[in-house]
């Protein structure tokens, strides 16, 4: 709903044959064109940027305010 964050455990979404999902590191590739993304570290929230790894499977869509609608990252 408009201007709630979404918490995304991104463990969910992704597998890997070779290795543990918990030792995979995602990629965050684009941003949403309508809000930010943010990774939880040590019980922060800290923004990502566009080509960064996150160092968490654990991240936070904040939309913009008042904003609603589709919108989507890649990682």
């Amino acid at each position: 709903s408009e201007d709630t964050n979404a918490d995304i455990d991104l463990s969910s979404f992704i597998s890997d044959i070779d290795n543990a999902v918990s030792s995979l590191t995602p990629v965050i590739a684009t941003l949403p064109a309508n809000g930010r993304v943010f990774q939880l570290v040590g019980g922060t929230y800290t923004q990502v940027t566009a080509g960064q790894t996150a160092v968490t499977q654990s991240i936070r869509f904040t939309p913009n305010t008042n904003w609603f609608g589709s919108t989507s990252f890649t990682y």
